[in-house]
């Protein structure tokens, strides 16, 4: 009975020993949600929704490949130094990459190989181009999520410098 009991609380105490770590790490990773919408937004409007698809599919095209890696990238730059900025010991760092290396072992165990191909009838929205609906090869999932998560802790390591370069007053 109290090892029931304890494996009962154990997620508690541990959510509340490391609030502050999963709280960045949610912040971070919200960030790189919102940059990365927003980033697909621009490049819609920028290069036109019709030119991030392959014609009358919803193939992904090189400009919405490149769109999505330069917009999980940035987005991933300021989750990493947001999530190091809220949780300064870095166990908000650590969360958020474990979280990413997982999302990609997952993407990679659960994928079927390719999807046919549908045919589009409208221009798509931006709501289409950011989800789960445009097709993509899986080497762009493997490298977008590995490159959030090599871009995550770049970002906290340079932040976690500089605190601690302020913190020595600036001095070598």
């Amino acid at each position: 009975m109290y090892l029931i009991l304890q494996l009962i609380l154990w997620p508690l105490r541990f959510a509340a020993k490391n609030f502050r770590a999963l709280f960045a790490a949610l912040l971070g990773y919200s960030i790189i949600g919102i940059a990365h919408v927003a980033t697909m937004s621009v490049a819609t409007r920028a290069l036109g929704a019709e030119r991030l698809l392959h014609a009358e599919s919803w193939e992904a095209s090189a400009g919405w490949i490149t769109a999505t890696l330069i917009a999980t990238t940035a987005g991933a730059f300021g989750g990493g130094s947001l999530s190091q900025l809220v949780d300064k010991r870095g166990r908000g760092i650590r969360f958020l990459t474990a979280y990413l290396v997982v999302y990609c072992m997952v993407a990679l165990l659960s994928s079927s190989g390719p999807e046919p191909t549908l045919l589009r009838q409208e221009t798509p929205t931006l709501l289409e181009l950011v989800g789960s609906t445009v097709v993509r090869p899986l080497w762009v999932e493997v490298c977008q999520t590995l490159g959030a998560a090599a871009a995550v802790l770049f970002a906290g390591r340079m932040v976690r410098r500089r605190q601690e370069w302020t913190a020595t007053g600036g001095e070598s």
